[in-house]
């Protein structure tokens, strides 16, 4: 009987941040034609792939050698999708996110970050989802239809090069209606990807109105590589 595991919104690999695990949502449809998904992260950058739901072996064969007694092998059961940093965090990433550099060999920007804890990895990945992924929508006249957005509607990433206030501005609509704009510090990886044609998707994946009536909206940006 296999073991039955539930994966949370986020949890860290618990191997010196060796990888962000993120539970959120990709089409199936997509998936099922066999193209690989890659969620880009709007904040960091980070590439995250989809691990779809299913079975495996967990641990390794009895004469594996300098094998360990934990190392058992048993089944375990996905029983729902995630998705899985293609890489290690890296230096940049973490500084990005938490204002700090804790690794012994520092000032590698593409580098893995390193020299951190558990504890530490859980705050990295609170304030991560804490980002705010939309700015200046108090500013646009999107509080008078934003009830009719839902969950999973598709967003426009619209560039603006010649914005005079960032050249690397990002335009958010929604059905054509203007909603605001990736924010500056989170918007280069994303400004980067659509200025070489790649092909991102977006969508609403969180909507809730605050205790001062603000509105708080997230969405991804989904990028579909080619099978190649």
């Amino acid at each position: 009987m296999p073991h039955a595991l539930d994966v949370p919104r986020a949890l860290s690999t618990g191997l010196l941040a060796a990888a962000l695990v993120a539970g959120v949502a990709v089409r199936d449809d997509a998936v099922a034609q066999g193209a690989p998904h890659v969620t880009l992260e709007p904040s960091t950058g980070m590439a995250l792939v989809r691990v779809a739901p299913g079975e495996f072996t967990m641990g390794s064969p009895p004469d594996e050698p300098m094998r360990e007694a934990q190392e058992r092998e048993h089944r375990v059961r996905l029983t729902r999708a995630f998705e899985l940093g293609r890489s290690e965090v890296t230096q940049a990433q973490w500084r990005r996110v938490m204002g700090t550099s804790p690794s012994a060999h520092s000032g590698c920007e593409p580098c893995p970050v390193e020299d951190v804890n558990l504890f530490e990895v859980e705050e990295f990945l609170r304030r991560l989802n804490a980002l705010s992924p939309l700015a200046g929508f108090r500013h646009t006249n999107a509080a008078g239809f934003w009830r009719d957005m839902k969950v999973g509607d598709r967003l426009d990433l619209v560039r603006e090069p010649e914005n005079p206030y960032d050249a690397g501005a990002i335009r958010v609509e929604w059905r054509g209606r203007k909603l605001g704009y990736v924010p500056r510090r989170e918007n280069p990886a994303v400004a980067r990807q659509l200025d070489r044609g790649a092909p991102l998707e977006a969508r609403i994946i969180s909507l809730r109105e605050n205790r001062n009536r603000s509105v708080h909206i997230e969405f991804e940006v989904v990028a579909r590589l080619s099978s190649r």
